[in-house]
């Protein structure tokens, strides 16, 4: 069998290693930014375990609030800007 992908709009944005305050913004504030490192680490929907989130990657947000980090090739293969 094959399986096609529902379609999903989410919201996103993309760390630039600068946009620390609108990514927390972006998050509810729920991100941690760990001293000395250039990652930020945002949480798990419903776990207690955390996503890294590097530069140039993507942060999602879907419908029910859920986080999602996003590689750069992933998001560039899985995503489309909504007109």
């Amino acid at each position: 069998m094959k399986f096609k992908r529902k379609e999903l709009i989410v919201d996103g944005i993309q760390y630039d290693g600068d946009n620390v305050k609108e990514i927390s913004d972006f998050a509810g504030g729920k991100i941690q930014v760990p001293k000395g490192f250039a990652y930020l680490l945002i949480p798990y929907p419903s776990e207690q375990r955390n996503q890294v989130l590097h530069v140039g990657s993507w942060v999602t947000k879907r419908e029910n609030g859920d986080l999602k980090v996003v590689t750069l090739d992933d998001f560039k293969d899985e995503y489309e800007k909504v007109i």
